[in-house]
């Protein structure tokens, strides 16, 4: 039941309640600098976001996000310092309600699965447009889990099913 005050927007058939109007805070972590400033301006781009924190590390980003409590963190998937997904799980623990959107370079089954499993809100490619960024923040923000539309999503989410031609020798790390 929502409050009488609350808005309301429809979703196909579906009633969903509308987000307040509000400058929600990003915190971008990735190590390489370039990156991250792009990252900036696209977020700077929107009216409703801004980047309140940039760090390059694993480390920092934790405690970044536990002083400051962004309402999104933008994690690359291979932060130096401190794997990423451990802090996604450190921040679950304690039921932080930052909405964790990871960026990647992998798009592999494996990948994808123990990040959503970790409890990330959004995975995105890095090699994804940048519309995508912005739906995922939308998504997340809604409540919302936010996978990017350029992974093969059948692929990743239907059970293994070996080829009798697969290699035994690839699957080992």
């Amino acid at each position: 039941q929502w409050p009488d005050d609350a808005c309301l927007i429809s979703n196909s058939s579906v009633m969903v309640p509308a987000r307040a109007p509000k400058i929600y805070s990003i915190l971008l972590a990735h190590a390489l600098t370039l990156v991250r400033e792009g990252l900036a301006a696209l977020c700077q781009a929107q009216p409703q976001y801004r980047v309140v924190d940039q760090c390059s590390d694993g480390a920092a980003a934790l405690r970044l996000i536990e002083s400051g409590r962004p309402d999104i963190a933008v994690l690359d998937l291979d932060l130096p310092d401190l794997i990423t997904l451990e802090i996604v799980r450190k921040l679950r623990l304690v039921q932080a309600p930052t909405r964790i959107v990871v960026l990647s370079t992998r798009e592999d089954r494996k990948t994808v699965v123990e990040a959503l499993r970790s409890g990330v809100n959004a995975f995105l490619l890095l090699s994804g447009p940048a519309h995508q960024f912005m739906e995922a923040f939308e998504k997340t923000l809604d409540g919302g889990i936010y996978v990017s539309s350029s992974l093969d999503l059948d692929k990743i989410f239907s059970p293994r099913q070996k080829s009798a031609l697969e290699d035994p020798f690839a699957a080992l790390s």
